[in-house]
């Protein structure tokens, strides 16, 4: 099976953090990989148990962002993921988001998508906005981080739409 480069590019993210693991105090690395985003989880739990820090929220964790992408001529545009998870046990989280300021242009009159977000839920506290890149956050168990990947800019004016898809669309976001 040919590895994809952003698999071997993350790979290697991961291989050159894991020398650092113990000097931060920290057991082992965890590098995952969401669409064009890199995250790189430091965690205190050695082995295995490292692939545990953050666990997918089952049932409705993950799914497309309705209403999110830039409306065009003959599509809706390309909705962004959304992904929610749980954090399992203290660690240090880093991301290298981008498009989280400004949306993802349309072409020829397309409408563009909405930005990208990190959110994180703290139990108790009210949900905070963090910025696309940075270095060190450190999450604590019980809560609940969401990325929201950008939604695609459109391509064409939506003007030009046939007006009964378009309400369909419109129905569906």
């Amino acid at each position: 099976m040919r590895q994809l480069r952003t698999d071997r590019s993350h790979r290697a993210r991961g291989l050159r953090a894991e020398p650092q693991a113990p000097c931060t105090g920290c057991g082992s690395v965890v590098a995952h990989h969401y669409g064009n985003s890199n995250v790189t989880i430091l965690s205190r739990r050695n082995g295995a148990g490292a692939a545990r820090v953050l666990f997918e929220i089952g049932v409705g964790g993950w799914g497309g962002r309705p209403g999110q992408d830039g409306p065009d001529r003959l599509f809706q545009g390309g909705p962004g993921l959304e992904r929610r998870l749980v954090v399992l046990a203290d660690c240090e989280f880093s991301a290298q988001f981008d498009r989280m300021q400004f949306a993802v242009p349309g072409l020829l009159g397309g409408g563009e998508g909405a930005p990208g977000e990190l959110l994180l839920e703290r139990p108790g506290e009210d949900l905070v906005r963090i910025a696309g890149k940075v270095v060190v956050l450190r999450p604590r168990a019980g809560d609940v981080p969401t990325v929201r990947a950008q939604g695609g800019g459109g391509l064409g004016d939506p003007r030009l739409r046939d007006p009964v898809i378009a309400a369909a669309d419109l129905r569906l976001a």
